[in-house]
């Protein structure tokens, strides 16, 4: 045998081992949220969106998932509100009423585990009572994670059963 009949018994090999075995594609890791989409069934197209919450499910199916998303981002500073106000009551020294300051601290009732969290996140060191970095850290937790920081419908911690309906009502009036 040849050197072209080596050269085309080759590429007759991969082109067979990569209809058997597909190619996966693999987010860089520093990008965390990233998605791979497939696109015209052979193209990989990564799409920069953190994961949908499932809270917002019904307004997703609706008007599909990413444009929920988006829409979620944009009404995003008055879920914070609603949610400060349903931790907090707006106050920036507050402690857990049944756990104190080893519970949720400040705006957000940011609980110190997730504080840590946050620093990591954000590179650098926050206080849970100085109302900028609880702000920060709440924005960036909504952001990239959704609300479940403060609860879901079967926990038995949080406030969602104080800010859920109302963050609903504020994502579907557009």
């Amino acid at each position: 045998m040849d050197i072209p009949d080596k050269l085309e018994l080759l590429a007759i090999v991969i082109l067979i081992g990569v209809l058997i075995n597909p190619i996966y594609a693999k987010a860089p890791d520093n990008i965390e949220t990233e998605r791979m989409v497939i696109v015209n069934s052979s193209a990989i197209k990564a799409v920069n969106t953190p994961i949908f919450s499932v809270k917002f499910a019904p307004l997703g199916g609706l008007i599909g998932e990413v444009d929920a998303y988006y829409l979620y981002l944009e009404k995003l500073p008055q879920i914070k509100e609603i949610i400060k106000e349903c931790e907090s009551k707006g106050n920036p020294n507050v402690c857990n009423a049944e756990y104190g300051c080893t519970g949720g601290q400040g705006l957000y009732q940011l609980i110190p585990t997730t504080l840590k969290y946050c620093e990591v996140k954000l590179k650098r060191q926050l206080d849970a009572f100085n109302p900028k970095d609880n702000e920060e850290c709440a924005y960036w937790l909504a952001e990239n994670e959704g609300l479940d920081h403060w609860g879901k419908e079967d926990t038995w911690w949080g406030s969602y059963n104080c800010w859920f309906l109302k963050v609903l009502n504020v994502i579907k009036v557009n």
